[in-house]
């Protein structure tokens, strides 16, 4: 008996091709972004994104309402390279309530890290 060798020719799968989005689903694609929404842990309701106000530097949750503001300690702040200082939010519940700050209506408080600091 004799055997021979037979090689199998491999199949060439189909190259993906990259085909041009019009604008028009790009509008589109950008509404249906926009109409998306949200749900805020405070008040567990749901809300369009444009709508949140906060995204908790603490328990990292995004916030529409409930939120005690920007943080004015010295561990809180970042400096950007245009020379601007970015200060990070906190919610209610990661704040220390019995400080008067953070329960006035003023965008500022202290965060637990930075009052025991």
């Amino acid at each position: 008996m004799c055997f021979t060798r037979k090689y199998i020719k491999n199949k060439k799968n189909k190259i993906n091709q990259v085909y041009p989005v019009s604008p028009k689903t790009f509008t589109e694609l950008g509404k249906q972004i926009l109409n998306e929404k949200l749900f805020c842990e405070y008040c567990k309701k749901h809300y369009p994104i444009d709508e949140f106000k906060i995204n908790c530097n603490g328990c990292d949750k995004l916030y529409h309402c409930g939120f005690a503001g920007r943080c004015i300690g010295q561990k809180c702040s970042i400096e950007m390279s245009d020379g601007k200082t970015y200060r990070m939010g906190y919610c209610l519940n990661c704040v220390d309530l019995k400080l008067h700050i953070n329960t006035d209506n003023t965008d500022q408080c202290l965060c637990k890290t930075c009052q025991n600091s």
